[in-house]
């Protein structure tokens, strides 16, 4: 009788905490990992919940690709109304927990100008946070001999909820309908 009211309990309970969040099924904060930002601070993804949200993965130690979709982030920003960009918050997520570490990515961000409060460099104590993201994101990375990776190129655009509403996955792609979506979150 008391596992059976045990069970009842428990499950009412996680009924109850998954109704007070609704996070959307399809929504990223669903991932429960811990990650750490630039200010040495673990946080969780469902943090971030509330602002429109541009989101990539990346490794910066990387010479080639990861620059590019910085670079390619920053552009995206700049396209936003500035009255409108506080309104939007951006996440890098590192896949290199060896080498990102918080003083690393706060130093990183400092140098590439990307230490405004609407920026957030997030890296993990270990590789099953950015896997978990890759994976729920379609992203693929393979770390190859010398330390260094062989990753794809991903810009996402998440609504207030985390749920992707954009996305491009080449740095020749057409980054308009990034632009589109949040102009259109923004809007709301």
């Amino acid at each position: 009788m008391k596992s059976i009211i045990f069970v009842v309990s428990l499950f009412t309970c996680l009924t109850c905490n998954s109704e007070a969040k609704k996070i959307p099924i399809d929504s990223i904060f669903q991932i429960q990992t811990n990650w750490i930002n630039q200010d040495n601070k673990i946080v969780k993804l469902e943090s971030f919940e509330g602002k429109p949200t541009i989101l990539a993965m990346v490794y910066l130690s990387c010479k080639f690709l990861c620059p590019t979709i910085i670079s390619e982030v920053q552009n995206l920003e700049a396209k936003i109304d500035p009255k409108k960009r506080e309104k939007v918050q951006v996440l890098l997520a590192s896949f290199d927990p060896e080498k990102d570490t918080p003083a690393v990515i706060k130093a990183y961000a400092k140098k590439r100008k990307l230490d405004s409060p609407h920026w957030t460099l997030l890296t993990s104590k270990t590789d099953s946070a950015p896997r978990e993201l890759a994976a729920v994101l379609d992203f693929k990375y393979k770390k190859i001999e010398g330390g260094d990776f062989t990753h794809s190129f991903m810009i996402v655009v998440l609504n207030e909820s985390g749920v992707p509403v954009a996305r491009i996955d080449s740095a020749s792609q057409d980054k308009q309908p990034l632009v589109n979506a949040l102009n259109t979150l923004l809007e709301k």
